[in-house]
């Protein structure tokens, strides 16, 4: 993800090879797969245990977006600084990500459409804060390099 901030940032020419394209459908592949692996995860959790689903409390959205907005800020602070971990960068963002994740994986096994709808637009919420933090920490680094 933080590579596609990037490549929006720097713009680089969509005609000869497509990196913006490339880091969406990366994104979505991913999405996908940690959707499936969450139903799945849980499916065999509920086959093997006597397992009890704790009630889930709700965030809100703005809550959510300005922790996703942070995070965002973080990962991309991590992702330019020269001594940091790109791993870092990236379990900065998955701290926003992977718990809405699980909840929609949740709300697909019970068929709880009403989770699966507010999860996703918390998904979208904070995909959004992660951008926006991104974009911005990208800029000022930029702005004070004199790039």
């Amino acid at each position: 993800m933080i590579q596609f901030f990037l490549l929006l940032y720097i713009g680089y020419d969509h005609k000869k090879d497509k990196p913006v394209f490339n880091a969406i459908v990366s994104l979505l592949l991913i999405t996908v797969i940690s959707i499936a692996v969450g139903v799945f995860q849980y499916i065999l959790i509920n086959i093997f245990t006597d397992f009890t689903p704790l009630e889930i409390v709700p965030l809100g959205f703005f809550e959510s977006f300005l922790v996703a907005f942070l995070l965002g800020g973080v990962g991309m602070f991590l992702w330019v600084w020269p001594k940091a971990s790109n791993t870092s960068a990236g379990v900065s963002i998955a701290i926003s990500i992977v718990p809405v994740l699980v909840n929609i994986s949740i709300g697909l096994v019970y068929c709880d459409s009403l989770a699966i709808v507010y999860y996703t637009t918390l998904f979208i919420i904070n995909i959004l804060g992660i951008i926006l933090g991104g974009f911005l920490v990208l800029k000022y680094l930029v702005k004070k390099n004199g790039k």
